[in-house]
């Protein structure tokens, strides 16, 4: 299509329907077009649907495939390239879909480049339609960094790309410790792609961040359990997790049994994974350990030590080890060793049961000093 014919396609419409299309390009919803006219929201979609089908934005053998949502986003697009003097008109008023946002300019500017872009959402299904759409209008009412994510959202055409873009958002927002944001990107990204191993691991990571222990542990569960990725290293990421906070809930032995059994199934799977597999084996000495099973608690401990010889938890959970074996001299130099290896505090803020170990090295070493 060029100018002329959408400028010969427009003059076509009745003044009824100019002003149907005027209003929803003012962002009002079907109800308070209906409402203000004086006619029924059936007659509204009608007009909607009869305009995109003779601009060409429906296909006239399907009519009524498209979801009401996309088609006002395809009206958008169209206008804001052939007529975008209507827009320069608009208000988006719908504050339930478009809120907190803090003028109405900026309002027109991060709508206007989301519609753009929602070009892209014509040849998708009609739930990627509304699934992205929905996500626009939520992301641009947080008005959060949006040229960049647009920019990134460019040669995006399905559900997958779009997850893993904003799985790697949400994760560069946890490094960072913005975990409202990263809880939104995450989720988002698991709303385009549920069987997505990588964004329920990060999630549980964003709960764990808050200190929200069981909405960690169901999301590194649901991670474990997307059948075809069984393999995947987030989805062996998220069993170690999990069986970190089986074991520091320490509720019973019947948790620390499911966490044994579940690095026991996946460390034969893990040898090229080399700081993961010191981290279960940290973990499965640590549950033999808190079992009251000292000696595979002891040799798993040193087999962590061997993949990785300045692993402070390792050194860590020896020392209590071989202090509960009696051995508080071997446990000395393992305290010793523990607080050495964790002088980089910052190396281990992911794992916040050190600070209490911490203080149990330094009144084992200021109790042997006194």
């Amino acid at each position: 299509m060029n100018q002329q014919e959408f400028e010969y396609i427009y003059e076509q419409f009745t003044h009824r329907r100019k002003e149907v299309l005027q209003r929803v390009l003012q962002g009002e919803t079907d109800a308070n077009i209906a409402q203000s006219m004086g006619i029924g929201q059936t007659t509204v979609r009608k007009h909607i649907e009869r305009t995109c089908q003779e601009f060409g934005l429906d296909d006239k053998n399907q009519p009524g495939q498209r979801s009401r949502r996309a088609r006002r986003l395809e009206l958008f697009a169209l206008f804001t390239k052939y007529k975008p003097e209507l827009l320069n008109k608009c208000s988006i008023s719908n504050a339930k879909d478009i809120a907190d946002i803090e003028t109405i300019e900026t309002q027109q500017d991060s709508f206007t480049k989301a519609v753009l872009f929602s070009k892209s959402l014509i040849n998708q299904t009609e739930h990627f339609q509304d699934t992205f759409s929905n996500f626009l209008l939520q992301y641009i009412s947080r008005n959060r960094d949006k040229d960049e994510i647009i920019r990134q959202f460019q040669e995006c055409d399905n559900e997958g790309e779009l997850a893993k873009i904003l799985n790697k958002k949400g994760l560069e927002c946890y490094k960072a410790m913005n975990l409202v944001d990263s809880k939104f990107y995450l989720e988002w990204a698991i709303k385009f792609n549920s069987n997505f191993p990588e964004a329920y691991y990060n999630l549980g990571l964003v709960y764990e961040g808050e200190n929200k222990l069981e909405q960690a542990s169901n999301y590194y569960e649901k991670a474990t359990k997307i059948l075809g990725k069984e393999n995947n290293h987030a989805v062996f990421a998220a069993i170690n997790n999990l069986s970190r906070l089986l074991i520091i809930q320490d509720k019973d032995s019947s948790q620390r049994q499911v966490a044994i059994k579940m690095i026991k199934d996946i460390l034969p799977q893990v040898n090229g994974k080399v700081m993961l597999k010191a981290s279960l084996l940290k973990n499965l000495g640590w549950a033999y350990f808190q079992e009251g099973n000292y000696q595979q608690a002891q040799e798993n401990l040193l087999q962590s030590l061997v993949l990785d010889q300045d692993y402070a938890p390792a050194h860590c959970l020896l020392a209590k080890v071989l202090e509960a074996e009696g051995d508080k001299e071997g446990a000395l130099e393992f305290w010793k060793k523990f607080l050495e290896c964790y002088a980089d505090e910052t190396k281990y803020k992911y794992l916040p049961e050190l600070t209490g170990w911490k203080t149990d090295a330094q009144q084992a070493l200021n109790a042997d000093n006194a």
